[in-house]
């Protein structure tokens, strides 16, 4: 639709999706045929927008240790098991690039987060227990 016969991206599915693959003939014929698969995609894609800006936002405009807490308390609460603790197996290269900060900012954002018992490391792996992630929980907002 935007006229580059070439695509620039690669998506990776961290859960289990079903893909659909098209010519671009059909997708077009699609579009342009029925209302509802274009409104349909232009809502998705006004979604992913939405939420997209609004990360990057935040990102821009909120200080890295607000950012890097609310990340943490995101994946320790996904990792966590049976009320234990979040042990979070992420490679901090990963954590920079979700929050689109350098990896000395993620180092020195977890040296604080530590220092101040919110999290431990074990093995390379952040570490945090239930009674950090309450105490993450009640002070993500003075990061701001």
């Amino acid at each position: 639709m935007a006229g580059v016969h070439h695509y620039d991206c690669t998506v990776e599915s961290v859960t289990n999706c079903t893909t659909l693959q098209m010519s671009r003939e059909d997708f077009l014929t699609c579009f342009e045929d029925s209302h509802a698969f274009a409104k349909e995609l232009a809502r998705t894609i006004a979604n992913k927008i939405h939420h997209r800006s609004s990360k990057i936002g935040e990102n821009i405009f909120y200080p890295v240790l607000y950012n890097m807490t609310t990340l943490l308390i995101q994946l320790a609460q996904e990792y966590k098991v049976d009320n234990k603790a979040g042990i979070i197996p992420l490679k901090r290269q990963h954590l920079a690039e979700r929050l689109g900060i350098s990896i000395r900012s993620v180092n020195r954002a977890i040296k604080r987060l530590r220092e101040n018992h919110y999290l431990s490391i074990a093995k390379g792996k952040i570490v945090i227990e239930p009674e950090q992630l309450l105490r993450l929980k009640q002070a993500v907002n003075q990061f701001k």
